[in-house]
């Protein structure tokens, strides 16, 4: 899994590479930033590189000092932020003190602040932040049974009006339906759930030829799931 993070690419944001980017592969993320393509805005190729990953992490930090004794941030950051926020996907600002609340994201964004003569005390809280993340953002195949709705499946699977939603179950609470795509592959067909926490259970709906299949609600840990229905 791929997290995109955003940062100054100058000699003071090293530290970034040098101390974040470890942290983040010890966690068995991948990297992705627009490291290369500085000074071109939110270009396509970086829109691409955070469509591609399944968290951001934007760090404005001082850039240029103001009169009002705040400090300005990299405009780049904060869009990149925003295209996340827009896109759905998880993402948090890792503000420095001295910037500037205005040219930071906007309220009710995940954000962590810190101290840059204190940033232990920010790897600390990262940490803490990228294990929820590492529990939280899973992909899972998960094979349908039984065999004999695989025909039904690769009949119908295209057609505009099939459906398959799956919904997650966390101490009762349900969550809202997640559209899918069902995967038919040998010797049977599967389906990829995305960001599914582990104390999940899931349950899976079929809408095809006017009929209804649905699987009980299962563990997320369960290989497969057996839809009930009209077959």
């Amino acid at each position: 899994m791929k997290v995109f993070v955003g940062y100054g690419y100058n000699d003071r944001d090293t530290w970034i590479e040098d101390w974040v980017f470890p942290l983040i592969r010890s966690f068995d993320f991948e990297i992705e930033s627009g490291k290369g393509l500085e000074g071109l805005g939110l270009s396509e190729e970086v829109r691409a590189r955070i469509g591609k990953s399944r968290a951001v992490i934007g760090f404005t930090t001082r850039r240029v000092q103001q009169v009002n004794d705040y400090w300005s941030t990299h405009r780049w950051v904060v869009d990149e932020l925003t295209h996340a926020g827009n896109l759905g996907l998880r993402h948090m600002e890792v503000r420095e003190s001295g910037v500037d609340p205005q040219e930071g994201m906007r309220n009710g964004l995940g954000r962590l602040d810190f101290d840059f003569e204190r940033k232990e005390v920010l790897l600390v809280e990262l940490a803490a932040v990228l294990q929820r993340w590492r529990r939280e953002l899973q992909s899972i195949q998960v094979w349908l049974l039984p065999e004999a709705i695989r025909p039904m499946i690769m009949r119908s699977y295209r057609d505009q009006g099939f459906k398959c939603v799956y919904r997650t179950m966390i101490e009762a609470e349900e969550s809202d339906p997640v559209e899918v795509r069902p995967v038919p592959y040998k010797g049977g067909v599967y389906i990829k759930l995305r960001d599914v926490p582990l104390n999940a259970a899931v349950q899976v709906e079929i809408c095809c030829d006017g009929k209804t299949f649905r699987s009980d609600f299962e563990p997320i840990d369960a290989p497969t799931l057996t839809l009930l229905g009209d077959h």
